[in-house]
């Protein structure tokens, strides 16, 4: 599949021969035709060329502009250079551009002092597009083991890691989103996250590939996307339960459902409740997938069902083993391992965490489940202690660390709890505060403005529960919250 699928960019151009002034993407309310894209990502390549960057060169870009990174990036694969996205918030940023060959960044994007880079400025970029044609192909032949993409996860070891993705398993995962969430050339997908989320470029990828309309606009908060689903006509959009529920939350009661709709969620399981409010008022279908950066596709939740059980991909394989490492049978807990074509091989330098997560040619997601007859897959939550937010995976620790920053406090530790949807909320215990419980709540949401948990709540208790080497027992706190919360609320009943 990988050594016969054209590149991106390959099919751009051919879509700009077939349908030159189709809508490939609209950014920002201007509409750019398939044949405007494929000459501007071919006066890109040249632009890029002409820097003497050698092949499988790693190329960092830290640009907010969508679409100028967009062309970037498609402009380093007609050249088999190897691309990451980053933004400047990111945790692990730096040590990620001390090891890259160059990095493309707009004016006043911090950088280390030792990394090499490029100026994205306004001057630059209209040099390049005022060109008369691209001056002929500077594009390289194309194999599927190039190395082509390095994505950033965080999900399996709540710390900031990468990933290499060859062409080939790039190419696998985007014909995957292809055919399960059915994209045509009718399609209209709205980037909601920014490229540094691998599954954006992925999907986005997928819909371009199959000749639809990729839209880009500014958002601030669901309200906005909410109101660009309607006024661009959008067929498919990735959201993360925990967006999902935000935005269901402020959707007015006169909002048009959409006469066709496809929402994708991932990152943590839709519980039947918010599935059923999805349905009703905002898709027409859910692709509702359980993955992981490292692994690609795992399952997905069948149309019409509750999401309880998930049917492994085709070309997934699926194990349950407990703590020797040894198959368990059928119905039996245990921790999941899963092999399949859309794997990474493995953590970019970085060969511990490769050798803890990745073994005998399993990788090991760090989730419990059970595995029943079809095969069907239930999950039932992390095997480690990472906070699983909306989504996104973040280590309580890091967390905590960031915190103690903010909170003047004796102790204090981190949970999560579900809510009425399902949805893991974070929880902070605080031991012996030394400000007010107002001034304590409103340092709390200024430290959080970093990690966008979403809600989150503030306990005050009178001990931090840690086991004899300072540890703290997440299960103790999660319980003393919720006795705390449930105290609280038949107070307040």
């Amino acid at each position: 599949m990988g050594a016969s699928r054209p590149t991106t960019p390959t099919r751009i151009a051919a879509l700009a021969v077939e349908r030159p002034d189709a809508v490939a993407v609209v950014d920002r309310g201007r509409a750019v035709g398939y044949a405007q894209f494929a000459r501007e990502i071919a006066l890109y390549t040249r632009a890029l060329h002409e820097l003497g960057l050698r092949r499988g060169a790693l190329v960092a870009v830290g640009c907010e502009d969508l679409y100028l990174h967009w062309l970037l990036l498609l402009a380093c694969e007609q050249l088999a250079l190897v691309t990451v996205s980053f933004g400047s918030g990111e945790l692990g940023t730096r040590e990620l551009l001390a090891r890259v060959d160059l990095a493309l960044v707009e004016p006043n994007c911090p950088l280390p002092t030792t990394t090499p880079r490029f100026l994205l400025s306004d001057e630059w970029r209209r040099s390049v597009e005022a060109r008369g044609d691209a001056g002929g192909d500077a594009g390289v032949p194309a194999m599927p083991d190039d190395p082509l993409r390095l994505i950033r996860t965080s999900g399996t070891t709540g710390l900031a890691k990468y990933l290499l993705l060859t062409r080939a398993v790039h190419g696998r995962r985007i014909g995957v989103y292809v055919a399960h969430a059915r994209l045509d050339e009718s399609s209209r997908f709205l980037l909601t996250m920014p490229f540094t989320v691998g599954a954006m470029y992925h999907h986005a990828k997928a819909c371009i590939e199959v000749g639809g309309t990729v839209v880009i606009e500014s958002f601030r908060d669901a309200a906005d996307v909410e109101r660009a689903i309607g006024i661009h006509g959008i067929t498919h959009v990735i959201l993360w339960p925990l967006q999902l529920k935000q935005m269901l939350d402020r959707l007015p009661p006169d909002f048009a459902r959409p006469r066709a709709l496809t929402v994708t969620s991932f990152g943590a399981a839709l519980v039947p409740a918010l599935r059923k409010r999805v349905l009703e008022r905002l898709a027409t279908a859910i692709f509702d997938y359980y993955g992981s950066n490292e692994s690609g596709f795992i399952a997905y939740v069948p149309q019409g069902e509750s999401g309880e059980l998930g049917t492994p991909f085709p070309g997934v394989e699926i194990e349950i083993v407990g703590g020797d490492g040894s198959p368990l049978p059928q119905g039996r807990a245990g921790r999941i391992r899963v092999r399949s074509e859309y794997m990474a091989s493995g953590y970019w330098n970085d060969d511990e965490a490769t050798r803890a997560m990745f073994r005998d040619g399993w990788f090991y997601p760090g989730d419990l489940a059970e595995l029943h007859a079809g095969p069907r897959l239930r999950l039932l939550g992390r095997g480690d202690e990472l906070l699983n937010i909306g989504g996104g995976k973040i280590a309580p620790e890091s967390v905590e660390e960031w915190l103690a920053k903010h909170i003047p406090a004796r102790d204090l530790g981190v949970c999560t709890l579900r809510n009425a949807d399902g949805i893991e909320e974070i929880c902070v215990g605080v031991a012996e505060p030394r400000l007010p419980p107002n001034d304590i709540l409103q340092r709390a949401t200024f430290a959080f403005s970093t990690f966008h948990v979403g809600l989150f709540h503030i306990e005050l208790l009178h001990t931090i529960p840690r086991n004899a080497t300072g540890k703290i027992e997440r299960e103790r706190l999660r319980k003393m919250i919720a006795a705390a919360r449930e105290k609280a609320f038949r107070m307040r009943s």
